[in-house]
């Protein structure tokens, strides 16, 4: 530390100097750190609702912007009543309209009386929420038993199927999956997950997938025997193929729903019922009815919330573990 005519001085107390700010660059970043706060798909979606709404107005002769609580009301009444549009997708519309105003500088028309009018919907109508069946070990095997075939495509469907129901992760977070995600143990594999639906800042988290103890149904195994096909080269875990050939393209989320589909369709069960989501409500529902602590289950799944995990609980048979048989009644 030195002394200047009795002052001392540090690094710490150096005269801050600053280069002229560049506005123009700081514009645009502050336009696309703004336009970050929603993911992708769900800015797609509000687009889509927006423009919904705004045929609407134009059919209707109102104002879509600055539209009026009233025209929100109507539109919503509208959309559940003589449309038959299902609440939590209304509810969806109204989050749109909300934005749209707020990013106009306008006054939301959405106050108290659209929660109003959306509960008195619901208790009205009662609609139940529509969810993917799941696929639970039995269908899955069964499904394996059918893609057994030594090919590139069939297996990366096997280790999709295994992945996907082994790591509970969606559609979306398969699909973008890259190599360098992977971590490869004696143990198995751990998986770095950066940002999926619930973690909208991006925290990240490590999902763990363990070797299997039957060698069919064993995640790391099949996706060793995809890694033989693909290679261990940096990009997507997943390839989309075409002709029969992989490209170097990343799978598409929709192409991992339509595997899944035709995957129950090849054992006889309705594919209508199915999704890419039934491979984590399967795994969710297999443990819950097989005793795993709802914790343990929670960070395989990444729900911070029990109650909504609790909602992953759908069984075909409503006597298996039924509290009154266990009673023993």
């Amino acid at each position: 530390m030195r002394s200047v005519e009795g002052v001392s001085t540090s690094p710490r107390h150096a005269p801050v100097q600053f280069s002229a700010p560049d506005f123009a660059v700081i514009e645009r970043d502050m336009a696309r750190f703004k336009s970050a706060d929603l993911a992708p798909r769900t800015v797609s979606s509000y687009e889509s609702d927006v423009r919904v709404f705004r045929a609407w107005c134009l059919v209707a002769e109102r104002i879509a912007l600055p539209a009026t609580a009233i025209t929100v009301q109507l539109y919503v009444t509208d959309l559940i009543g003589s449309r038959g549009r299902k609440i939590s997708t209304v509810e969806r519309h109204v989050a749109a309209i909300k934005r749209l105003h707020k990013t106009a500088g306008e006054q939301t028309p959405c106050g108290p009386e659209i929660q109003e009018l959306l509960a008195g919907a619901r208790r009205i109508l009662c609609q139940r929420p529509s969810q993917k069946e799941a696929i639970r070990l039995v269908d899955l095997r069964a499904m394996l038993r059918v893609t057994e075939a030594d090919t590139a495509i069939a297996s990366r469907n096997t280790a999709l199927l295994l992945f996907g129901f082994a790591s509970a992760l969606r559609r979306s977070n398969l699909a973008a999956l890259q190599f360098s995600d992977l971590t490869f143990l004696p143990q198995g594999i751990l998986v770095a997950v950066n940002r999926e639906k619930q973690d909208r800042q991006g925290k990240g988290r490590t999902v763990a997938i363990p070797r299997g103890k039957r060698l069919a149904t064993c995640p790391v195994r099949a996706l060793d025997r995809w890694l033989v096909w693909r290679g261990r080269e940096p990009g997507f875990l997943f390839l989309s193929c075409l002709n029969g050939h992989l490209s170097g393209k990343g799978i598409l989320p929709n192409r991992v729903c339509q595997i899944v589909q035709e995957a129950v369709a090849s054992i006889g069960l309705d594919p209508r019922r199915f999704g890419a989501h039934s491979l984590r409500a399967g795994l969710a529902t297999e443990a819950l009815e097989n005793g795993v602590n709802e914790v343990t289950i929670a960070q395989q799944t990444g729900h911070a919330s029990l109650e909504t995990l609790r909602i992953y609980l759908r069984s075909r048979d409503p006597f298996r573990g039924n509290v009154c048989a266990q009673l023993g009644l």
